[in-house]
This record gives C-alpha cells, structure tokens and sequence, in this order.
C-alpha cells in the first residue's frame, strides 16, 4: 500500500473503535439489526444470518450469481461446480452488478430499513462484508478437483467479488459515512504456502484497489492462523486478524512495519468467545494489546489511534446471550484505548496498563 493507496483511509481515525466482522446468531434479521444498533454504534454493519446453512449463505452473500440452481447439489466441504455452470460464472461476472435481494440477504435489507429510521445516528462509519475469492475456491470443486487448484475459477470469482464489494460501496453511501468493506479470507491461513501463493496476493491487491476506486475503505480479515506480513502484502487499508494467539512476534515484521508506515489500520480480533473458560479480563486484554504497541512502535497513542477492536470469529455459533456479553467487553476494551488515543499517550511517569487508568 503506497502513501496515495492508503490516504482513503486517512479521513478515517478509529480511536478504539469496536465492530462485528458480520455474522451474528439470530435467524430474524430485525433483532440482528436491533443488536448491531444498540451494541455497535461506532461502526455498524450489517448483519449475516447463517443460521441452518453455512456455506449456502457464504456464496449467497458473495454474489447473486451464486444462485441454487447454478450452485447444485452441495459437496462434503463446499459444492461441485460443472464446466458448464463455471461458464454461466464467467458470463455473470461480465455482467453489470446485480443487487442481492432480501432473500439472498435478509440482514442487509433489514440494515437499510434501521438505517433509514435513523438507527445508526452515531456511526463514524458503515461497514459491509464481502467472502474472498480464495475462500470461495477452496469451497468449490470443478470438474473433480479444488477451485483453488485453478487459476481461471480464482480469476472469476475475484471479478464477481470485486463486483459485490463495489455494489455494497454503491449502496452504503448514502448515510455520509466512511465505508469499510472487508473481504474475508480465512483460507489465506491454509494456502500461504500454495504454488500460486504470489498470484493470489496479487488478485486480492487488486479487489483491494477496486474497493478504493469505488470509495470505499478495503479492509482483509483472515481468523485463521496466517503470518500478519502475508495479510499486510495484500495491501488493505485495514488488516483484521485474530490477536489473540500472541501479537508481538507477528507484527515484528518488515512488510508489516511498511503497512504500519503507510497508516495503514489493525483491527484486533481480541474478544474471545465468551463460551471459552476462563475468560480474560478486560483489562488482561488491554494489556495485551499494550505489548502489541512496542512491536509496531514507541508511539501507543498513534497505535491507539489506528487500532480497531473485534470480537474473534465463531459468534453465529453461540447464543445471543454469549454474543451479546462478548460485544459489551469490546465495548469496555474499546473505550479504554480511546482514552489512549485522546490523551496522547500515558501520563509522565507512568507506564504499562497503570499508565492508562483502565480497570475493567
């Protein structure tokens, strides 16, 4: 990401800010757009509703080309794809964008409705959510063998991915807000050392350029375990990735020192499930997210400044209750970097957690 690439996300300053990265556990799409109102105010987004479908509901979402019909009968890990339907693919992804409708996306329109109410009145930015290509590929097999095995079916599910993001862009901007759209690439943690690991980096550079040159704010989120370097490569504006294994050795690295360079912005997946035992305090995570601050930097405060909070992945599989509690420790972590990044930094004197006051 050169300067020029990241100056969209320039008018952009998350301070701490918390957000989903978009599935929730509900089947009604009003009571998921409730709680995204109420529980992420700063940066709603809208709201996928997986529940009973996994991977119906991952193609769904990426684009309306991936209808029933065209999709089949569903694999053990995905679904089979015929040349043929690979062709009808390539013919959609010529097309112009085709909107998902609330069928396809029950959230989404459910999103617009509250937003339209005026639910999101305090937002500093919308978000919305796209599944990436590689992902989709290693969920597809054509002809006997993996998408991700070819070249050509990365190369239009790209095209139909880049032509969702920009659709969403498109229709985001009408609540004058900053739009972040994530592409999500849990299968970067599992192709990192794939033949075609360099084209694929490259692809995803370029649905990130086309996120930009349709407004938006391209963010990659990957919840496996992946090299933060390989994430940063891509070059986003915003790298979302799951903090919670250890961060300092991660991000002590050079590509990723270069995206921290160019302002680039990390959303720190550190709220873990809430079903998990025993669960880390809010201030054990805060100091966390302290040590991560050496690693890119003496400067905490800027690190403050350009640090998202998320919840890590797995919420669609937990009860609303969970959901919620996890959601409201972000909401406690989120504020206690925000002081950070309104005061400058600790007071003189002091350092550590201590430094910042926090003690939830």
């Amino acid at each position: 990401m050169t300067g020029g690439e990241a100056g969209r996300a320039g008018a952009f300053v998350p301070g701490g800010a918390f957000t989903g990265i978009g599935s929730l556990p509900f089947e009604d799409p009003q009571e998921a757009v409730s709680f995204v109102a109420d529980l992420s105010p700063q940066i709603p987004f809208w709201p996928q509703l997986p529940a009973g479908d996994m991977v119906g509901a991952v193609f769904g979402h990426a684009s309306p080309a991936f209808s029933p019909v065209l999709l089949g009968r569903p694999a053990a890990a995905g679904y089979e794809l015929s040349e043929e339907r690979l062709a009808q693919l390539r013919v959609a992804a010529a097309d112009p964008p085709s909107p998902l409708t609330e069928t396809q996306a029950p959230g989404l329109s459910a999103f617009h409705r509250a937003a339209r109410r005026g639910a999101f009145a305090r937002a500093q930015a919308v978000k919305g959510q796209v599944t990436g290509p590689l992902t989709l590929a290693c969920l597809l097999r054509v002809a006997g063998s993996s998408g991700i095995a070819r070249r050509d079916v990365v190369s239009v599910l790209a095209a139909l991915v880049v032509k969702q993001a920009t659709w969403q862009i498109q229709q985001l901007r009408y609540l004058h807000r900053p739009v972040l759209m994530f592409v999500d690439e849990p299968a970067l943690g599992i192709t990192a050392d794939h033949p075609d690991a360099r084209a694929h980096a490259s692809v995803l550079r370029g649905i990130c350029g086309a996120i930009r040159a349709a407004g938006g704010i391209a963010g990659l989120h990957c919840c496996t375990l992946a090299w933060l370097g390989q994430l940063s490569g891509v070059q986003p504006d915003i790298i979302s990735f799951d903090a919670l294994g250890g961060m300092t050795a991660p991000i002590d690295d050079e590509t990723t020192r270069g995206f921290w360079s160019a302002d680039g912005i990390m959303a720190f997946g550190l709220i873990p499930p809430q079903q998990t035992e025993p669960v880390p305090s809010t201030r054990q995570l805060f100091a966390r997210w302290v040590l991560a601050g050496a690693s890119v930097g003496d400067d905490v405060a800027a690190l403050a400044g350009r640090t998202m909070v998320t919840a890590t992945c797995g919420l669609a599989l937990q009860s609303p209750a969970a959901a919620e509690a996890s959601f409201r420790q972000a909401a406690n972590l989120s504020s206690l970097i925000a002081i950070v990044a309104a005061a400058g930094g600790p007071e003189p004197g002091r350092s550590g957690v201590a430094g910042y006051g926090g003690s939830r």
